[in-house]
């Protein structure tokens, strides 16, 4: 029978491999009679800090801070609150996990055997651990989002939305902020003008008679979808640009 603990915000379940009852223990996480009789045996924090002589709990735990940190900050992100600061905390954030992980959808897992020896007689136990972040982290944002969520404004950003915009040359701080709000913009607009083109190509589909052929409209339809993709990336990448270069300037 397993036994589930919550160490430091990690779910750990240690599986026996052998015919042993696993039970809360005193001093330790959980203890099991070994079948010499001569007393129980205890898992501790230290067995699994020191599993493969690498420290996996404590490297799952760093990635439950940062899913916490990660949520926090999306969070505040719904509630309009971010600031560049933030916004480079994000991608900060984005890296490391990717960095340590790989990936942002996936949960953290570690999962190995574990070999407890019996004090008493020296027999060995095996037992399965798999240590685990609890945590989903919420849907990360693009540039195009975070910009939307992004609290900038002329009353407190004027003087970095200048200078940053005169240099890309932008007369004044209102022209660059607007030209910063189209670029975002452009993506809802893009969105529904290709939804739109995309309806009709498909209505073609059911007419009786057109003079185009149906593999001439399956090209026109994945050119369409292919277009609005390239066009959302570019502009992902002119607005992330763009934030970068403020949040340097911002920091001076």
């Amino acid at each position: 029978m397993a036994f589930e603990v919550e160490i430091d915000g990690v779910h750990v379940k240690i599986t026996p491999l052998a015919e042993v009852e696993l039970r809360k223990g005193v001093g330790g996480l959980c203890k099991f009679r070994c079948r010499c009789g001569l007393g129980e045996v205890r898992i501790t924090r230290r067995d699994l800090e020191e599993i493969g002589g690498s420290s996996p709990l404590s490297a799952v735990k760093y990635d439950v801070e940062l899913t916490r940190e990660w949520n926090e900050l999306q969070r505040r992100a719904s509630r309009g609150e971010m600031d560049f600061f933030d916004y480079e905390k994000e991608m900060g954030l984005w890296m490391e996990r990717r960095r340590i992980r790989g990936g942002l959808e996936a949960l953290s897992e570690y999962e190995t055997t574990l070999r407890v020896r019996c004090p008493f007689c020296g027999r060995t136990y095996r037992f399965l651990v798999k240590m685990e972040n609890p945590l989903r982290a919420l849907e990360a944002m693009d540039p195009i989002e975070a910009f939307k969520k992004l609290s900038v404004d002329l009353r407190r950003h004027a003087r970095p939305l200048a200078r940053v915009g005169f240099k890309r040359g932008f007369g004044s701080p209102e022209v660059y902020l607007q030209h910063l709000k189209r670029l975002a913009e452009e993506e809802d607009l893009l969105e529904k003008l290709s939804e739109r083109l995309r309806d009709e190509v498909e209505a073609l589909f059911e007419e009786p008679r057109t003079e185009f052929t149906l593999s001439q409209l399956r090209r026109l339809k994945r050119s369409i979808e292919r277009f609005a993709a390239e066009y959302k990336r570019g502009n992902e990448t002119l607005l992330g640009g763009e934030l970068k270069a403020l949040i340097s300037d911002f920091r001076g």
